[in-house]
Order: C-alpha cells, then structure tokens, then sequence
C-alpha cells in the first residue's frame, strides 16, 4: 500500500503482437514440443519511474505458430516421468500462445526502482505423438494440449546510469519465480513436456540493459535493449537452455496519447 503523498501513474497499454509465428523445425534440431513469445520493448516499463510513483502497464501478446512449408516438423519428444528424450517422436501442428501481463514499476529514488511483472497465459497445441510407436500403422497418435493460468512472475531491481536530458541507460537485474503452472497433462492424459507448459518449474537469473536516445525531442526517440535468462534444473531433471533478447527499435510520439513503434528483435 502507498505511503500518503505518493502518486500513481495507471497506463493503459495494449500491445497486440501478431508476429509471422514461424517457428521453423528442421530433422536435425535439436528441439523438443515448444512455445514462442514476441516482446515489446515500453519506455515506461523499462525506465525507472520517478521518485513515489507507481506505473502499471497492462501488456496483451498474441503468438501464433506453426511449421513452415519445406520443413516436415519432425522433432524429438521429451518423457519427463522416465527422464528420457526419444529421437523423432512428434511431428509438429500449431501453437497459439497469449499473455495478458499487468507490470509495475515503483522509482524508490530518482535513480532507483522497483518492477514486478505478473504474467497470466493460455496456451493451446497440437502434434502427432509416438511416431513409429503408436497408430495402426505406427504413424502416431493425434495429441492436442490446453492450459491456461499464472505464468513465471518476475521481480526486479533498476539502476538508471548517466541520465541526461536526451538519454538514459537502465541497467537491471531479476530473477523469475517458479509460480507458472508446469503440471498440466494433455490429452492422452500424459504429463505435457516442460518446454510447453506455462511455468519453467525453477528459478531464473535475469540481468537486463536498457537505452534510449531522443532523436528529435519530444518526439522521435532511439532504444536499445538487451537481456539474459538462465534458468536452473528443475525437480523434473530438465534444464532450458540459455535465453538471449536483443532489441532495437524508434517510437515516434505522433499525439501524446499514440506512440508508434517499429523494433526489431533477436532471440
């Protein structure tokens, strides 16, 4: 609760993400069943706010996927019970993923701040299990999975480095609790893999770097940002590999309530 004389600040932004969706599973990756999200990168989510104020952002991402045509999908399956990856076991359909995600950011000082970004998901998925297991003719099982609910809720720490009137650089550090829902079985009844379910299961380490520039003041700025996720083992005995995001973008501020933005990410 907010000690008398502070000040919230309430945005509403909604960020409608409908990326291409691609996800490309080629015979040799080393893959298992999966899930993509695109980011946004939001001033106001990535600055530290100012001295007793509060920012609440509220962030809707749509993600799409689906095996790209040339490819056949063809991937190996994860058997979290018997702690085994088995060689060419699905063959990929579609993935539709959405994230509401309400973030809050309290400036502690005029240098530092405080986040804390809670994450709600649905996901749904299908693909054909068991290839050359299962079917009459071995040619797998048709398997869908759905869950929705709370996802991995993140809590950080900012630093705002070298501010000037025309630029800013954020330097940042959190870490990821293992609140997203990881037990969620599909539709044979089987413990879904790790690697789709909402929730990694463990913790993460997640430092963050932030920059921005006014191009033109007031009205067409530069930003750069940059961020690394480790996640530990978790009580499942799987490890997610290491996450790398990359962003580089402009917002022009046409009126002051629409900015547009075009960023170009990496992962």
């Amino acid at each position: 609760m907010l000690e008398a004389g502070n000040r919230v600040s309430f945005t509403s932004i909604i960020a409608l993400i409908m990326p291409l969706g691609v996800v490309k599973f080629v015979p040799k990756a080393e893959a298992s069943c999966g899930a993509v999200t695109c980011f946004v990168v939001i001033g106001s989510q990535q600055e530290v706010a100012q001295e007793g104020l509060l920012t609440m952002n509220r962030i809707y991402n749509y993600s799409p996927m689906r095996v790209i045509s040339g490819t056949t999908g063809i991937i190996r399956g994860v058997d979290t019970t018997q702690k085994q990856l088995i060689l060419a076991h699905h063959e990929e359909g579609r993935t539709i993923s959405q994230t509401a995600t309400l973030d809050l950011n309290y400036g502690i000082t005029q240098r530092w701040g405080l986040e804390n970004t809670i994450p709600y998901m649905w996901r749904t998925h299908h693909h054909i299990d068991g290839l050359g297991e299962d079917g009459p003719n071995g040619d797998g099982q048709s398997t869908t999975f759905s869950s929705d609910g709370l996802g991995d809720i993140r809590v950080g720490l900012k630093y705002k480095v070298l501010p000037t009137l025309r630029s800013m650089v954020v330097v940042g550090f959190g870490v990821y609790l293992p609140t997203g829902v990881n037990n969620a079985d599909d539709s044979t009844g089987v413990l879904m893999e790790p690697s789709t379910q909402l929730g990694k299961k463990q913790f993460g380490l997640n430092p963050t770097l932030y920059q921005t520039y006014e191009l033109i003041p007031h009205r067409l700025n530069q930003l750069a940002f940059a961020s690394y996720r480790h996640t530990f083992k978790n009580n499942n005995g799987y490890q997610f590999g290491d996450q790398w995001d990359f962003k580089d973008g402009f917002d022009l501020v046409t009126v002051p309530w629409l900015v547009l933005t075009t960023q170009f990410n990496y992962r």
